[in-house]
């Protein structure tokens, strides 16, 4: 990795860093939020699991993009098979690419067995799991975006970069910014920004 160009963006990023904050830190409210709301074992997963995600549209909805609609209807009808996954999902015994892919197939098993006329596609992907790990553990990981993976990994050298479609590259992701994490973390001044920002 090239600490060079990693420390010039990490420069850039504190120079416009009031923009930045004021455009992110939804992203910081709408987890924590969800650390408040959520609870795995409530009587009414599908009415907790709405309110749970209730700050995160954003980040599940986009133009041809609705893994939370898709989400939220599948716990409507759903809700224990969905609680369920949720439990393999944040099990940390096991390895994260297992958990995610194990989500995406039963994400299509719903769709299969109960619902392509209805629902043409679940939109559980890499990216949108990886949203819910961060939601439940914002400590340990990241948001995935393949695009993002693949821009950064460019502009520090990083030897990784996603394969299209292959839910393995969020481990190539996730070390990145861990190795990334290494870095800023010894930059007390956007440290000490950070920190003032969440308040």
């Amino acid at each position: 990795m090239n600490s060079e160009s990693l420390e010039r963006i990490i420069s850039d990023y504190k120079k416009d860093f009031q923009r930045i904050s004021s455009e992110e830190v939804y992203k910081w409210e709408a987890i924590q939020w969800f650390q408040e709301h959520w609870d795995i074992n409530a009587e009414d997963f599908s009415d907790m699991l709405i309110n749970s995600f209730a700050k995160a549209e954003n980040l599940l909805t986009a133009r041809n993009y609705f893994p939370k609609g898709m989400l939220i209807d599948f716990s409507i009808y759903f809700p224990e098979a969905v609680r369920l996954m949720f439990h393999d999902l944040f099990n940390e015994s096991k390895d994260v690419v297992e958990r995610v892919d194990t989500f995406i197939t039963k994400s299509q098993d719903l769709l299969d067995k109960y619902g392509e006329e209805t629902w043409k596609q679940h939109y559980q992907t890499a990216n949108s799991i990886s949203t819910y790990l961060i939601f439940r553990y914002p400590d340990k990981y990241y948001l995935y975006k393949p695009q993002k993976f693949k821009k950064m990994a460019e502009k520090i050298d990083y030897p990784e970069r996603p394969k299209r479609g292959k839910t393995e590259s969020i481990r190539g992701y996730f070390a990145m910014c861990e190795e990334i994490r290494s870095y800023v973390i010894q930059d007390e001044e956007l440290c000490r920004m950070s920190q003032e920002r969440l308040g």
